[in-house]
C-alpha cells in the first residue's frame, strides 16, 4: 500500500510561476506612479522645514539685534541723562535749556519705546515662526512615512508574486 505524502515534503518543492493577475499589475503600476510622486512631496516638505528653520534662525538674529540696540539706546541715554545733569547741576537752567533737555529726553525714551514695541512684534513673530518650524517638521515626517510605508508595500507585494 502506497504511503501518503508527507506536506513537508511539498513545502520545499518550488511554487510554479503563477499567472499575473491583472488587478495585482495594476497595483504594482499604481505604485510605481506614486513612487515619485511620494519622493517629491518629502523632497518639498524637506526644503519647507528648511526654509522655515533659516526663517526662525534669522528671526533670532534680529531679535538679538534689537535688544543689543536697545540696551545700546538705554546706556545712551543714562549717559547723556548724567551730561546734561552735570552740565547744568548747581547753575540756573534757562527756560529754553530746559526744553531742550526735555526735548533730547522724550527723544530718547521715544527712540526706546519704539525699540521696545519691535522687540514685543519680534517676539510674537518668532513664536509663530516656531510654530511653522513645528507644521513643517511635522510634515516633513509625515511624508518621509509615508514614502516608507509606500517601500515596504512595494517589496511586500514584490515578495508575495
Amino acid at each position: 500500500m502506497p504511503r501518503p505524502r508527507s506536506r513537508a515534503k511539498n513545502r520545499y518543492l518550488p511554487d510554479e510561476p503563477r499567472p499575473a493577475d491583472p488587478e495585482s499589475l495594476q497595483l504594482q503600476h499604481s505604485l510605481e506612479v506614486l513612487k515619485p510622486i511620494r519622493a517629491h512631496r518629502r523632497l518639498m516638505a524637506e526644503r519647507r522645514w528648511r526654509r522655515e528653520r533659516q526663517a526662525l534662525a534669522q528671526l533670532h538674529d534680529r531679535v538679538q539685534e534689537r535688544q543689543a540696540e536697545g540696551e545700546r539706546r538705554r546706556q545712551s541715554c543714562q549717559q547723556r541723562r548724567g551730561e546734561l545733569a552735570g552740565e547744568h547741576q548747581s547753575r540756573r537752567i534757562s527756560h529754553e535749556s530746559l526744553e531742550q533737555w526735555m526735548g533730547e529726553e522724550k527723544q530718547l525714551l521715544k527712540s526706546i519705546e519704539a525699540i521696545d514695541r519691535e522687540l514685543h512684534q519680534l517676539q510674537q513673530s518668532l513664536e509663530e515662526q516656531e510654530g511653522r518650524v513645528e507644521e513643517a517638521k511635522r510634515q516633513a515626517e509625515l511624508q518621509q512615512r509615508e514614502e516608507e510605508r509606500l517601500m515596504l508595500f512595494t517589496q511586500a507585494l514584490e515578495e508575495e508574486s
